[in-house]
């Protein structure tokens, strides 16, 4: 029986890969995460400053792109390697 937080050693390349690339995605999130917030922080304290809300909102634009870009390449990856797992098997 497993136990929560209790640590499993990966087998296979597999899971050793698979294991890589959850912990860069969720890298990706809480770095998706803080630039919303520092965005945010600014955008709040800009008051009447335009240059500081164009500034915050670029920041918040700039990660929503990075997030949509880097679940994208996650996407095409899965896909594509589903398909020729399917097709050598």
């Amino acid at each position: 029986r497993m136990r929560p937080f209790e640590f499993v050693e990966p087998t296979t390349l597999e899971e050793v890969i698979g294991g890589i690339i959850g912990a860069a995605l969720a890298l990706v999130g809480v770095i998706f995460l803080a630039l919303t917030v520092y965005g945010g922080y600014l955008w709040m304290l800009a008051r009447e400053n335009e240059e500081q809300a164009k500034k915050a909102m670029q920041i918040i634009k700039m990660a929503v792109i990075g997030l949509v870009v880097v679940l994208g390449a996650y996407a095409i990856t899965f896909f594509v390697v589903a398909r020729l797992t399917r097709a050598t098997q």
